[in-house]
């Protein structure tokens, strides 16, 4: 697998997605890839922020503004 392979699976592997065989030959890709190991660490600390920001509660008021503005479309 190269570079290219193992970015095209990024978002599949971060999210638990692949087969174990695709698994174990990104892993040994990025065992030996440096550019791509920092790609997928920049990548699941991106992904890491925004899971925990869907937790975050929303300002009070933003839901009735948010469908005042659908109403008026």
């Amino acid at each position: 697998m190269d570079c290219q392979d193992v970015i095209k699976r990024m978002g599949s592997y971060l999210d638990r997605e692949l087969e174990e065989r695709e698994v174990a030959a990104v892993r040994a890709h990025l065992g030996h890839c440096a550019w791509c190991e920092g790609a997928f660490r920049w990548e699941g600390s991106i992904l890491r922020l925004v899971k925990e920001s869907a937790h975050a509660e929303a300002p009070k008021g933003l839901l009735g503004k948010l469908m005042q503005n659908c109403d008026q479309e």
